[in-house]
């Protein structure tokens, strides 16, 4: 998005609708991207933290005789 809006240097003619728009739209993806890395970042840790527990507890050995 940001490149659109330097592209041929367009944020100089553009109105202040114009640019208020194209902030917006580049604020909303800024804020997307965050919550995503936010999330992959949650899960990865959960992830992590169920296998030490899962190792810790002995749960991931395979039972002999069962």
């Amino acid at each position: 998005m940001i490149d659109q809006i330097l592209k041929d240097d367009w944020y100089k003619t553009a109105t202040p609708q114009e640019m208020r728009v194209a902030l917006t739209h580049l604020q909303m993806n800024a804020s997307d991207q965050t919550i995503n890395d936010i999330t992959m970042a949650q899960k990865e840790t959960r992830q992590r933290f169920f296998e030490e527990c899962a190792e810790a507890s002995g749960w991931n050995k395979e039972q002999d005789n069962v």
